[in-house]
C-alpha cells in the first residue's frame, strides 16, 4: 500500500501477539476481520501508525461512507412513514411562513392549505399505531395550525388584522388549554398507557429526553410544541413578557434537538438536518415577532422582497424572511448527500456487507426512480419560472 505510514486505511490494524523476546513496537500487525471493528463497523477508518494519531478522516469521507447514519435510502414511500410525513409537514409549513413573510398570496395559501390537510395523514399514522396519546396531541397541534392559517390568510388576503387576529387567538387558547390538560391531569393520572409498539414509530433508537419527566423522546417533542404554541399566542396578543418566557424554552429545546442528534456519538444526519431547519424556523419567527413587539408594528410589518439586498426601509420582517429561507438549506443539503448515496447503491452495499436484508435492491431501484422524479420536478419548476 502506498502513502505515508500514518495515512488512513480502510481496515483497523492491531498488533499480532508478540513473539518471545520481541518488543511491542516490532510486533507485526494484522487487519481485523471485516465487521470486527470495536466502534463503528466495516466503514471505520483506522490509522496505521505505531503511535496514537489524533487526525480524523475528512468530512467528505464521512459523507461518502454514510458515517453520519442516514437511516434509509430515499424513495417516495419515505413520505408515508411516520417520520417522513412529519418531515414533509415541516417543509410545507416553513414554505408557508416564508410566503407569509413575503406576502405572496397564492404560495401562502397553497402551502398553508396543504400543511393543514396533511395533518390528517399524521392522524392516520397515530390511529394506525393505536397511539392514543398521539391522537390526543394531534387535536392540539391541528387547532394551533388552523389558528395560524387563519391569522396568515387574513393578513395576506386583505391585511385585516382586526378581524382575524382575535379569532386566531381564541383557537390558539383552546389548543393550549387542550395540551395543558394533558400535562396537568391526564399524564399524572396515567390515563394514556405507554406501549412500545405504539411509541416505536415516533421514537428513534438512542434518543433519550434530557429530563426524566418525559417517558420517551416523543413527549419531549410535544413539550416543544407547547412552548412554541405559547410563543405564537403571546405574539398574536402582542404580549412581550409571556412571549419572552415562552421563547426561551422554545429556542433552547430546538437547539437541544440539534445537539443531541448531531452529537459525534450519534451523527444522525437526517434527523439533525430537520431539527436544524426547525431551529432556524424558530429564529425566523423570533426576528419577525421582535419587530411587532418591540418596534412600531405599523412601520415594521411591511414585507420586503427577501432577495433584494437590504432594501431601504427594511425592518425585522425582512431579516425574518431570510432566516426562514435559510431554514430550507439544511434540508436541501441533506438531500444533496442523501440522493447521491441512494443512486450510487451505497445502502445496498451496506446491507450486503452487514447481512441486513431490510435494504434490498428493489428499494435501491425505487430510490433511483425517486431521484429522477425530483430532478424532473425541479426542471419543470425552473421552466415555469422562466
Amino acid at each position: 500500500m502506498s502513502g505515508s505510514p500514518c495515512s488512513p486505511v480502510t481496515q483497523t490494524l492491531v498488533p499480532e501477539p508478540a513473539s518471545p523476546g520481541a518488543t511491542p513496537s516490532s510486533s507485526p500487525r494484522r487487519p481485523l476481520p471485516d465487521g470486527d471493528y470495536p466502534d463503528k463497523g466495516p466503514s471505520t477508518w483506522g490509522i496505521s501508525c505505531d503511535d496514537a494519531d489524533t487526525r480524523k478522516p475528512p468530512l467528505w469521507r464521512h459523507l461518502l461512507d454514510n458515517d453520519f447514519f442516514i437511516s434509509q435510502p430515499w424513495d417516495l414511500s419515505y413520505y408515508w412513514t411516520v417520520r417522513g410525513s412529519e418531515n414533509l409537514h415541516i417543509y410545507l409549513w416553513i414554505a408557508k411562513d416564508l410566503a407569509w413573510a413575503e406576502s405572496w398570496y397564492w404560495p401562502a395559501m397553497l402551502f398553508g392549505s396543504a400543511a393543514v390537510l396533511w395533518c390528517f395523514v399524521l392522524l392516520h399514522h397515530a390511529v394506525a399505531a393505536r397511539n392514543y396519546e398521539e391522537i390526543y396531541m394531534w387535536v392540539g397541534l391541528t387547532l394551533w395550525l388552523v389558528a395560524n392559517f387563519v391569522w396568515m390568510a387574513g393578513e395576506v388576503f386583505n391585511d385585516d388584522d382586526d378581524f382575524v387576529v382575535p379569532r386566531a387567538a381564541h383557537v390558539m387558547e383552546a389548543a393550549i388549554a387542550w395540551i395543558l390538560a394533558f400535562h396537568l391531569f391526564l399524564k399524572p393520572l396515567g390515563v394514556f398507557q405507554s406501549y412500545d409498539y405504539a411509541n416505536s414509530p415516533y421514537d428513534r433508537p438512542g434518543l433519550v429526553p434530557r429530563f426524566s419527566y418525559f417517558r420517551h423522546w416523543r413527549q419531549y417533542e410535544n413539550a416543544h410544541t407547547l412552548c412554541w404554541l405559547g410563543k405564537d399566542l403571546s405574539w398574536n396578543r402582542l404580549a412581550p413578557v409571556p412571549w419572552v418566557l415562552c421563547l426561551v424554552p422554545t429556542l433552547l429545546i430546538a437547539a437541544d434537538f440539534v445537539f443531541v442528534t448531531g452529537h459525534p456519538k450519534r451523527r444522525m444526519l437526517d434527523d439533525a438536518a430537520h431539527y436544524l431547519a426547525q431551529l432556524l424556523w424558530v429564529v425566523g419567527n423570533l426576528l419577525w415577532a421582535l419587530g411587532n413587539l418591540f418596534v412600531d408594528a405599523d412601520t415594521d410589518d411591511d414585507p420586503r422582497f427577501v432577495f433584494q439586498m437590504r432594501p431601504r426601509g427594511a425592518h425585522m420582517r425582512w431579516y425574518a424572511a431570510w432566516a426562514l429561507f435559510a431554514a430550507l438549506w439544511p434540508i436541501a443539503l441533506l438531500y444533496c448527500v442523501w440522493l447521491p448515496l441512494t443512486v450510487s447503491g451505497h445502502f445496498r452495499r451496506s446491507a450486503a456487507r452487514t447481512g441486513d436484508g431490510a435494504v434490498d435492491s428493489e428499494r435501491g431501484e425505487a430510490g433511483v426512480a425517486g431521484a429522477a422524479a425530483v430532478a424532473v420536478a425541479v426542471a419543470v419548476t425552473n421552466a415555469l419560472h422562466r
